[in-house]
């Protein structure tokens, strides 16, 4: 139990710590440097924020015995969202956002090519279509970010 609940913890500081880079990336550095290529840079850190959020749900709700965990990681994920994400006070938008990051992130994995083109990075798939991100995405996918971090940090550390 104790190994799980460390676990938990150890996954809710990585995840404060990619927002917080994503953060400062995106309010600091961007406007600086006004590099489009940023943006794919901070879409990954926040990616990084939500799955280390959820990674410190999901092994708090082991713990708890609200879950069984899978080997496969997005198996658990996906059990988590459709069946405790609720208990979180997690709104629809806020679910439907992690979704969308999800999505995109495995989008750009599998990406043949990204480019910029005007104020979007267009993240081209196999099959031609492409997926836009700008940096209001970006900010909306922080704001996200934030408020899912904070409902996981306080059911955990209450």
């Amino acid at each position: 139990m104790y190994k799980m609940q460390e676990e938990s913890k150890r996954y809710l500081k990585e995840a404060a710590r990619h927002l917080q880079i994503a953060d400062h990336m995106t309010y600091v550095t961007f406007p600086i440097v006004n590099e489009k290529k940023l943006i794919i840079k901070i879409f990954e850190e926040i990616f990084k924020s939500i799955q280390n959020s959820i990674n410190s749900a999901i092994y708090y709700e082991f713990e708890n015995k609200n879950l069984i965990l899978n080997t496969n990681q997005e198996k658990n994920i996906n059990n988590f969202m459709e069946n405790i994400a609720k208990t979180y006070d997690f709104t629809e938008k806020e679910i439907n956002k992690i979704k969308n990051i999800l999505e995109i992130e495995k989008k750009h994995r599998k990406s043949s090519m990204e480019f910029i083109k005007k104020e979007k990075v267009v993240i081209m798939l196999d099959s031609l279509k492409i997926q836009a991100l700008t940096i209001e995405d970006i900010k909306d996918y922080i704001q996200a970010s934030k408020n899912i971090f904070l409902k996981i940090s306080n059911r955990i550390n209450s």
